[in-house]
């Protein structure tokens, strides 16, 4: 959108077109400035896109604020100032556990027992915007490898720092429970196809990563505790998407993940930023989506026309046909 969506004013100011082609392509009218151009025109009313017909009500708004927020209006760019009314509360940087053991399975809670886990994470409620995302994530483990499961152990914990991704959380909670296990084997089943594949690569390629600092610390206890770790990857989500995977998932690895996601959504749900302090920004963030997507149907539109103008100036004639041919001539055929 930005420098690339010139009116025709503008155009005939720099000189690019004449002053009798500085006029707005529907209506005529001159001269046809950006404001014109993407919601003065009155044949935007009749327009049939629902991008434009849907933010129709926002004429007025924008006829009061151009002068003032001509990037908003006419560029869909949102003002730093119009992003958040408050500061934002900056996410946890301590651990904050919470363990559910009805079983009585850990006698410490910085000491977990070896074993097959699940882990899993998620962005939270704001996931889709990274200033306000807080991950959360889960650990589960079962009573036993065939149905039906009982859950016997699980964990749930939010993503401390200020590099809030799913990606780091799914790590963490691999994270997390690694150094947690103080001897055994530990097996990890995870939907974080990046992360499991990272750890296949080997320790040189996870150091590389943008997550290096995680994957020290879990190669290094890994390598102190002589722990014999495997993880696993496994489609995720699989209780509400139909995914056509060639490998069969077994059925306790299916239970672990859908576990260890519960505990991740509940963790993220706890760490979640209130409505009051986001409101704003996520109305201002969707009027943004609305007006680029009105200018972008609105310039699409007008090359569309140019085009279809360009092209079919005049309608043909017909050609004529065998029988035209037949009446013309002066012989008896």
């Amino acid at each position: 959108m930005v420098a690339a969506c010139w009116s025709p004013h503008r155009k005939q100011l720099a000189n690019l077109i004449t002053p009798t082609q500085d006029q707005c392509p529907y209506c005529n009218y001159s001269p046809c400035d950006d404001y014109h151009q993407f919601w003065g025109c009155p044949k935007l009313d009749d327009s049939p896109w629902p991008e434009v017909e849907s933010t129709q009500k926002f004429v007025s708004m924008a006829s009061e604020q151009v002068s003032t927020l001509p990037c908003l209006w006419l560029r869909g760019l949102l003002p730093a100032d119009m992003c958040m009314s408050s500061p934002i509360t900056p996410p946890v940087q301590q651990d904050v556990v919470t363990i559910y053991d009805p079983f009585g399975v850990t006698l410490d809670a910085l000491e977990w027992l070896p074993g097959l886990y699940g882990t899993g994470a998620s962005g939270g409620k704001w996931g889709a915007y990274h200033e306000l995302r807080r991950c959360g994530c889960g650990v589960a483990s079962m009573t036993g490898f065939s149905a039906p499961f009982t859950l016997q152990w699980a964990a749930r914990f939010p993503l401390p720092g200020t590099h809030q991704s799913v990606p780091r959380a799914e790590l963490y909670a691999i994270y997390m429970l690694v150094t947690r296990v103080k001897y055994g084997v530990l097996k990890v089943v995870s939907d974080s196809f990046v992360n499991v594949d990272m750890y296949h690569k080997g320790k040189l390629a996870a150091l590389k990563s943008v997550n290096s600092d995680l994957w020290k610390a879990v190669f290094a206890h890994v390598e102190v505790m002589n722990i014999r770790l495997q993880i696993y990857w496994v489609p995720g989500h699989l209780d509400t998407k139909v995914i056509k995977s060639r490998v069969r998932v077994e059925d306790i690895f299916f239970a672990l993940n859908f576990c260890a996601d519960k505990f991740a959504d509940q963790a993220a749900h706890e760490s979640q930023l209130e409505m009051n302090p986001v409101s704003s920004l996520m109305f201002n963030c969707t009027l943004v989506k609305k007006i680029q997507r009105r200018s972008t149907r609105i310039l699409v539109s007008h090359v569309e026309k140019h085009k279809y103008d360009k092209k079919f100036p005049l309608q043909s004639e017909a050609k004529p046909t065998l029988q035209h041919f037949v009446q013309a001539s002066s012989h008896n055929l």
